[in-house]
């Protein structure tokens, strides 16, 4: 077999479990309440490394739902 054949096997072999990994993950994660993968988010997007558009496609909720989460959250509550 030529080796970009086998390179080829070798990527497609890769990308089907990493397809199989996430899809075990996202069912994994979405056990969690929406406010929990939320707070999740928040705590992960502290770091650099991670953007809360990639996190919230992870963890099966809308950037928007998160951003809205996030602003009603940081708001002080005032009675009456």
């Amino acid at each position: 077999m030529p080796a970009t054949a086998m390179y080829l096997k070798l990527l497609q072999e890769q990308s089907a479990l990493l397809k199989e990994q996430a899809d075990i993950y996202r069912k994994l994660l979405l056990e969690y309440s929406q406010r929990e993968r939320y707070a999740a988010i928040s705590q992960l997007s502290s770091n650099p490394k991670y953007k809360v558009s990639s996190l919230c496609k992870i963890l099966g909720v809308s950037r928007s739902g998160y951003y809205d989460w996030n602003k009603k959250r940081s708001k002080p509550f005032m009675l009456g």
